[in-house]
């Protein structure tokens, strides 16, 4: 499994997500199915799925599942009731 990658100050994740890239996976996150993520978006599935794959490549992630655990653990999203993206 490669290593996460950290930037040099040791505190922020050396790899940079776009906002669209933290808002389809805070949306994942909170448990929305891939036709919520397009409809709350306006994005079609092929470019969910080619975000995410692009998204997970780049992290270094297996799945939705772990891009979503890293993402979180890296600080480009957090997690809970009070911080939604939508709705």
């Amino acid at each position: 499994m490669p290593k996460l990658k950290i930037s040099t100050d040791g505190k922020r994740p050396a790899i940079e997500l776009s906002s669209l890239e933290k808002d389809v996976l805070q949306l994942i996150s909170e448990g929305c199915r891939g036709e919520d993520i397009c409809e709350t978006l306006g994005l079609s599935h092929r470019e969910v799925d080619k975000l995410m794959k692009d998204v997970e490549e780049r992290l270094g992630a297996k799945n939705r599942l772990h891009a979503v655990t890293i993402a979180v653990l890296n600080g480009h999203i957090t997690i809970g009731p009070e911080n939604p993206v939508y709705g």
